[in-house]
């Protein structure tokens, strides 16, 4: 909808939000360009993910309980590790968190934005383009965007765009900031959660079940 409203309680802000009034979705409004997104994340990698070792064993850590949480949410659905034969992270950075599914024997793929984290996914073999690859289109049955879609330029094209590569059956799991939670609502862009330049979108569970009936 062309009706907004601004989302900045500081309405001086240097790096305003809108909010939709149609469908209360918020969103850095203007987005930044694709430009600006590399030159960030080329400097995020090359300033903290490559040069922090404590962040990178803070992630690894973390990255061992989600695959504990994620063997217990699908043996709520009768599922194990052992009934997927391949997983596609979109956002996978340094590949910590693929590495926990090669572990379990899944075939393992990825992709993030920036030289930065390619290079890493590359050093790995984990590396997965779904634009630009030559070979048959890859079909996966676990798809993984954790903490990503909120920092997609343009979810969607590109979400619908990732779907197309997936099984009947995939799993899709994501996890992305609640922008309907109490403390969004609140706190606004003092929200913890509220990061300019990256957190371009604050979405709904129920933005998020549209985007994906859209995609099919």
């Amino acid at each position: 909808s062309d009706n907004l409203s601004s989302f900045n309680n500081d309405l001086e802000s240097k790096i305003p939000f809108s909010r939709c009034t149609y469908c209360n979705l918020i969103f850095q409004n203007p987005l930044p360009s694709e430009n600006q997104l590399h030159n960030h994340y080329l400097s995020y990698h090359e300033s903290k993910v490559r040069t922090d070792p404590n962040l990178l064993s803070a992630r690894n850590s973390a990255y061992k309980q989600d695959i504990e949480l994620l063997i217990k949410s699908l043996s709520l659905i009768s599922l194990s590790l052992s009934d997927f034969s391949s997983v596609f992270d979109y956002g996978a950075s340094t590949g910590l968190y693929l590495d926990q599914f090669k572990k379990n024997n899944l075939r393992v793929y990825g992709w993030d934005y920036g030289e930065g984290a390619t290079a890493y996914l590359q050093s790995k073999n984990y590396y997965y383009d779904l634009w630009n690859n030559d070979s048959d289109s890859m079909i996966f049955d676990l798809l993984t965007m954790r903490g990503v879609i909120e920092h997609i330029r343009d979810p969607f094209t590109i979400v619908p765009q990732i779907l197309s590569n997936i099984a009947p059956k995939c799993v899709y799991i994501s996890a992305t900031p609640n922008g309907s939670s109490t403390a969004c609502q609140i706190y606004r862009e003092n929200w913890k959660m509220h990061v300019p330049m990256e957190h371009l979108w604050h979405f709904s569970p129920h933005h998020i079940i549209q985007l994906l009936s859209h995609s099919n």
